[in-house]
Parts: C-alpha cells; structure tokens; sequence
C-alpha cells in the first residue's frame, strides 16, 4: 500500500470569532411622542411622515377659541379679584371689613392668579414645536381631529443625537457578544 502523507500541529486554545447574521432597524437614539399639553379640535399640521424638520419649527396647532376663552376668563377673574382685594384692603384700614374678609380676598387673588397662570400655560402648549433638528417618523392624527390631552400626535425622531441599530439575537448567540465587539451593519436601501 502507499503511503499516505500527514502533517501534524501543535493543538493551540484560541477564541475564533463566528460571525452572527440578523435583520433589525435603525432607531434615533432620542424619540419622543409628541402631544398638546390640553385636548381640543387639531386646527392646523405643518409636518408630514418622513419630513425632515429643524428646532423651534411649529408642527401643529389645536383650535384657539375655547384656549383662548380660558384665558380670557382667567384674566378677568384676576383683575375682579384686584380690584376686591384693593376695596377690602381699604375698608379693613378704615375698619370696615373684618380680618376674616380681607384673607378672603387675599386667597381669592391668589386663586385666580393661579388660574391665570394655568390658562396662559394651557394657551402656550396648545402648540407643537419641534423639540430640536429631526425626522417626523410617524403622524398620527388628521386635521379636525378630536384629541384627548397628551395623546400623541407625532412620533417624532431626532437627529441631532447618535442612532441605534436595534437587534434580534437568538439566546446562542448572546453569550458570543460583548462590549465593544465590531459589527458590520449594512442596509437594503444603501447596499454600499
């Protein structure tokens, strides 16, 4: 018979990197759900899925009347309640009022500076501004609309901050990774 030849080599331990394919998408790091701060009609949208938008750019706005009728009604209960709190202040210095009188329309103007406070804040968030440079990812509500307080209206995806590739990766598979190991990413839409 012929022989056959051989070589033989020394056994070494050595880690051997096994390459892990899987499919995920691509996140902005910071998202956000964007909403009004109160409910109302949706009167205007200035932005659309997929459109690119810069800081302080107005995206949305609710139906004013009933925000700014609050605001209304907020300025002229401070200013009766100025005026009440000027009139017992005068009469309590006359003695003509009580102490109980005068605290009265103290905690009145109070109250309604508080209200006033709330309506102009209510009136400020009746309006949605893009939090800072980013993408319109998802818009969920139509002009004319009825919108609850805080239900979103736009899912919103900035792109000043880095951006996250998220994963499936079979349990196998996890005890291979660790920090700072190196990926390749690649994607359908730029094959190169």
């Amino acid at each position: 018979k012929k022989p056959i030849p051989v070589k033989s080599e020394v056994v070494v331990q050595q880690e051997l990197a096994i390459p892990i394919h899987t499919s995920g998408r691509l996140y902005p790091r910071v998202h956000a759900k964007l909403s009004f701060k109160t409910g109302g009609i949706i009167a205007s949208l200035h932005a659309d899925e997929g459109q690119k938008v810069k800081r302080n750019q107005l995206l949305a706005s609710l139906d004013l009347a009933e925000v700014k009728a609050n605001v209304t009604k907020a300025e002229n209960g401070f200013a009766k309640a100025t005026r009440d709190n000027v009139r017992i202040q005068n009469l309590y210095k006359d003695r003509a009022a009580t102490l109980e009188q005068l605290q009265n329309v103290e905690t009145e103007l109070e109250i309604a500076s508080s209200n006033l406070e709330i309506a102009r804040f209510n009136m400020k968030h009746s309006k949605i501004y893009a939090p800072s440079t980013g993408k319109i990812l998802r818009r969920l509500v139509e002009v004319n609309e009825m919108i609850g307080a805080g239900s979103p209206v736009f899912l919103f995806g900035s792109t000043d901050e880095h951006w996250i590739v998220k994963v499936g990766v079979n349990l196998k598979d996890v005890i291979k990774l660790n920090l700072g190991n190196h990926a390749q990413i690649i994607f359908d839409a730029y094959p190169n």
